[in-house]
């Protein structure tokens, strides 16, 4: 199976919010017309900051998902140097659904592979909600060492993607070196006393 995925740029500074708002709209009918995942990296060449941009793509994101339609997406909040969206299928769709087969061979190659996000977002489409314990209970212990051990790295967008897929796995993950080097980054604080929130907090319209 190949898998597939989309990504775009979306510059805040240059659209209004129902422009914004349009473009993830068209984000989420991809996806849920069988692309595995989209990748929206939001910036602006403005005058606004990342956090400003964030705020503003949040809105525009809660915009494209209300209405009657229940997305079978799930969507991620991912921070770098500027926000990052990404929205993976949660619908077993078109030609290819998951299978045993494809999270087998998801996971070899996570053991086999340097990690890298489409890795990821493969293991996370194939799992599709599943137990990974119980669908492949011999490469399951691996499977988890390894997604720790990239949780526990400082890459944002791979240590997000690994503790969300060991979340929805019941082991509930914070990146915290990957946080913590985002605050650094940004001159900000980060309580370490448990008050601090996941970076990728998740938002799901739905599933099917």
């Amino acid at each position: 199976m190949a898998f597939h995925n989309a990504s775009k740029t979306i510059n805040v500074g240059q659209l209004s919010e129902d422009a914004v708002s349009d473009q993830i709209h068209r984000s989420l009918i991809e996806v849920s017309n069988g692309i595995a995942a989209g990748k929206v990296l939001f910036t602006s060449t403005g005058d606004l900051d990342s956090f400003s941009i964030r705020r503003v793509a949040e809105k525009a994101l809660s915009k494209a998902l209300t209405g009657p339609y229940r997305w079978a997406v799930r969507c991620y909040w991912v921070e770098d140097e500027e926000p990052v969206l990404i929205i993976v299928s949660t619908r077993q769709y078109n030609s290819h659904k998951p299978s045993n087969s494809g999270l087998l061979n998801a996971l070899l190659e996570l053991e086999s592979s340097e990690p890298t996000p489409k890795i990821l977002y493969q293991l996370a489409y194939e799992l599709n909600n599943r137990s990974l314990h119980h669908t492949a209970p011999k490469q399951a212990n691996g499977a988890t060492s390894k997604l720790l051990s990239i949780a526990q790295s400082d890459n944002i967008l791979l240590a997000t993607l690994a503790a969300e897929i060991l979340t929805h796995q019941g082991s509930p993950t914070l990146p915290m070196q990957a946080i913590i080097k985002t605050q650094q980054k940004a001159g900000g604080f980060i309580n370490l006393n448990g008050t601090s929130k996941h970076v990728a907090a998740t938002s799901e319209k739905g599933t099917n």
